[in-house]
């Protein structure tokens, strides 16, 4: 016959296990936001230096030397800002799709 500390033990195996979910969860998304983010080809960010591997010696070089401008970190910020969303919502879902198939979400 089950008592109260067994309710009491079991309700907080419940809590835990469903803090943890959402924690696991956040960390994920988070994840995924860092990724995309520091993927995007604009002059601050680290997919930038990537569109470089695309270039010619020549060429990379005066690229490297474009995205030097301070002017055009902070352009680039605010582009990839706004074009975050954009990129960010078909990722989150194609990795909610991998994470739980089947699962119907958005």
């Amino acid at each position: 016959m089950p008592n109260l500390a067994d309710g009491v033990v079991w309700y907080f195996v419940f809590v835990f296990s469903t803090v943890l979910h959402e924690a696991a969860h956040a960390f994920a998304a988070l994840n995924l936001i860092l990724f995309l983010f520091n993927l995007l080809p604009l002059p601050p960010l680290d997919g930038s230096s990537a569109v470089q591997l695309l270039m010619g010696r020549e060429s990379a070089l005066k690229f490297m030397e474009f995205t030097t401008e301070p002017a055009l970190g902070y352009i680039g910020i605010i582009v990839a800002w706004k074009l975050f969303d954009v990129v960010f919502d078909p990722a989150h879902l194609l990795a909610i799709n991998l994470l739980y198939p089947g699962l119907s979400y958005g």
